[in-house]
């Protein structure tokens, strides 16, 4: 089979009363356009990448507000049912990678089509620790089998599937490109230590 390369873009979901919305607001429409908003899921036999596409064009403030939006932490590899982000030093002290665990996802009934796709939704429940405590919120994806792959963007794996879209109560991610390749690029992984998301989230 060929590898595939799928392009995600991201709407970043805007809530009334939201200071964290007002202050996006004062960005450019352009900063969260195609040019940054945009991500490569690179598939082949066994493993995936999810990277950020033209991650240079963003300043540190927008950064901030599209990590937070976003969940996107650095470039992620799926592979044996491990799920590892490179996170760069930052507001941590040094360079780490982030192992996270694969959410348990419901598989319901209800179907749509994208991309030409046949699609199922699937829901699950994300745990999120940090120093504010512990908070529990809603994941709603659209996966197809009818792809050769079982992966999705950022942490959107675990279905019997490939995710075409990807909700959170912050932001949508959806396929704009499905492309069949001779041969994708794999990012890798550099050497750090790896940490698990309740060391990173007592390191915060």
């Amino acid at each position: 089979r060929k590898d595939l390369l799928i392009t995600y873009q991201v709407d970043i979901l805007q809530k009334p009363d939201s200071k964290l919305d007002e202050m996006m607001k004062n960005i450019s429409e352009d900063a969260f356009g195609e040019k940054i908003a945009s991500f490569s899921l690179s598939l082949k036999k066994g493993r995936s990448s999810f990277i950020l596409n033209n991650e240079a064009f963003i300043d540190q403030n927008v950064r901030d507000i599209f990590t937070i939006k976003t969940g996107y932490r650095g470039p992620t590899i799926y592979k044996n049912d491990s799920l590892l982000t490179f996170m760069k030093k930052g507001l941590l002290k040094k360079d780490y990678v982030l192992s996270s665990s694969i959410n348990n996802y419901t598989v319901t009934n209800e179907r749509k089509v994208i991309s030409g796709y046949n699609c199922f939704k699937a829901t699950a429940i994300k745990t999120v620790e940090n120093s504010a405590g512990t908070f529990n919120h809603k994941i709603v994806v659209w996966f197809t089998p009818e792809l050769p792959y079982q992966s999705g963007p950022l942490y959107f794996v675990g279905v019997p599937g490939l995710v075409l879209e990807a909700h959170t109560k912050d932001c949508v991610f959806y396929a704009s490109k499905i492309e069949f390749k001779e041969k994708v690029d794999i990012y890798s992984m550099p050497n750090a230590e790896v940490i698990t998301e309740l060391q990173f989230a007592q390191m915060l």
